[in-house]
């Protein structure tokens, strides 16, 4: 199967859960209310962070099964089984360790005599409760994505994205807001796909009887772990902002930043869902056929994310206000404005990651992780004391873009096609300073930004490889002829 249809796939898997995060979100504000809703995302945040605790493990399963694409069912079904066997070991494992590290994270989070106070504290069994099933998800579908059955784990993800969204708001409708309520409908939701994702891996790989390799044990373990460095260093560096924005401003401030934060972010869907078909392909190149990956998914991700991040910057200002309601869309639109140039940098940082992970050189990213630790640290700190939320975001976004950097030289693209680049990084900086301190009544500031989006889209259009024309071509052919065939 091509990597075109791969990447409709995982394009069209991410982008429901941006229309139910557009649809939910102010019903979450409504319900549950602002401060709640950011615990709320706090915990949601723990959850995908405590999947470190996988150590790496799925995604070298995955690694290892793109690599045994034309081997024997045997060798796949014994890297499957030995790969559940260690991840059910780190559950144990995790599960004891879950409790005193959720509740010292949430600890930050309670106000003694606040209207929140003690919900944290029966949150956190509940934390502990979904991990497990959060890890064996992570290697379902680290096998589907090894074995390239993208529509079926898309749909399978699509699926339990909506039931995460609906069925926690649901049970807060009907038995009211406590953070426990929501929690327990996260894990309800998790159970669903979970059932649905070993269905599939049965015949997926195919799964034989249960054999665990201990040979394999080390060559899982081994690039796994420098795999959980990044796993550790890498959600740490994403979402502890939340952690101290809530320490040092109160949960509602938590709201304002993750909000703009999180709709931002579903843009980087688009390289996500191209990065994640190229990587089984990136565990089997050669040196010449990966240079060419490499040249061209970097082109395609910049062509496609440029007018993507440009025309959001013209358009969160009157999105979020209209959104949410001035009081917090105001903030949260300036908050995005300053998000959206890191999330164009990480998109070529996603190209750079997939392909040192594919070739099996994990280690290059978890050093380069370790290397922005310190230094974000300090930045986050200095942002938050002395700019704010606004800080924050500048400190997330300068990280992001030095990460980028340093994934693109670690996987030695080509210089051809990183020079291009230098364009439009500077349209959308100008624009994003532009946004920012531009009033939104003004006519310089709509003038100069519809000028840089123009310049950016025909830049963009310029530069369009031919890989990526013909990947629009073919997934428009299969939309509009499935349209004509559900006409009656």
């Amino acid at each position: 199967m091509s990597v075109s249809r791969h990447t409709t796939y995982n394009l069209l898997g991410a982008l429901l859960p941006l229309g139910i995060a557009l649809a939910t979100v102010p019903l979450y504000l409504r319900v549950i209310g602002p401060e709640r809703y950011g615990l709320l995302s706090i915990c949601w945040l723990l959850l995908g962070y405590f999947g470190l605790f996988d150590f790496g493990i799925s995604r070298a399963v995955s690694q290892r099964l793109a690599s045994l694409r034309d081997q024997s069912a045997e060798a796949r079904s014994e890297t499957f089984w030995t790969g559940l066997a260690l991840t059910l070991a780190l559950a144990a494992i995790a599960v004891p360790l879950i409790f005193p590290l959720a509740g010292f994270a949430l600890s930050f989070m309670d106000v003694p005599n606040g209207p929140l106070h003690g919900e944290l504290g029966k949150a956190v069994p509940w934390l502990a409760a979904v991990v497990p099933f959060s890890l064996i998800g992570a290697l379902l579908n680290g096998v589907l994505a090894g074995r390239e059955r993208f529509g079926q784990l898309n749909l399978i993800e699509g699926v339990a994205n909506l039931l995460v969204s609906i069925v926690p708001l649901s049970l807060a409708w009907a038995f009211g807001p406590q953070l426990w309520i929501l929690l327990a409908g996260s894990l309800a939701a998790k159970l669903v796909s979970l059932s649905a994702l070993g269905a599939v891996c049965v015949r997926a790989v195919p799964i034989g009887r249960p054999r665990f390799r201990r040979d394999l044990v080390g060559q899982l373990a081994g690039y796994g772990g420098w795999v959980s460095v990044s796993s550790l260093l890498g959600p740490l560096l994403a979402l502890w902002d939340r952690f101290v924005i809530g320490a040092m401003l109160g949960p509602k401030a938590i709201s304002i930043y993750v909000i703009p934060f999180s709709v931002t972010y579903r843009l980087l869907m688009a390289p996500s869902a191209l990065t994640n078909a190229l990587f089984p392909r990136f565990a089997v190149a050669s040196k010449a056929d990966l240079e060419r990956l490499c040249a061209t998914a970097l082109t395609a991700v910049s062509v496609v994310m440029t007018p993507l991040v440009l025309v959001s910057i013209l358009c969160a200002g009157p999105f979020f206000m209209l959104w949410l309601g001035r009081e917090i869309g105001g903030p949260a639109a300036g908050i995005a404005y300053i998000f959206l140039p890191g999330i164009w940098a990480n998109g070529l940082g996603l190209v750079a990651l997939s392909i040192l992970q594919g070739q099996g050189k994990p280690k290059y990213v978890a050093l380069a992780h370790l290397f922005q630790t310190l230094p974000y640290a300090a930045m986050l700190y200095l942002g938050l004391t002395y700019l704010g939320l606004i800080g924050a975001a500048l400190a997330w976004s300068l990280r992001v873009v030095a990460d980028a950097l340093i994934l693109v030289r670690l996987a030695r693209a080509p210089m051809a096609a990183l020079a291009p680049l230098l364009l439009p990084a500077a349209l959308i900086a100008c624009a994003s300073a532009a946004a920012l301190f531009l009033p939104m009544d003004s006519v310089l500031r709509w003038a100069l930004l519809l000028l840089l989006l123009g310049a950016g889209t025909l830049d963009s259009w310029r530069r369009r490889p031919e890989a990526l024309e013909q990947f629009l071509r073919s997934a428009l052919a299969r939309l509009t002829g499935r349209a004509a065939a559900a006409r009656p």
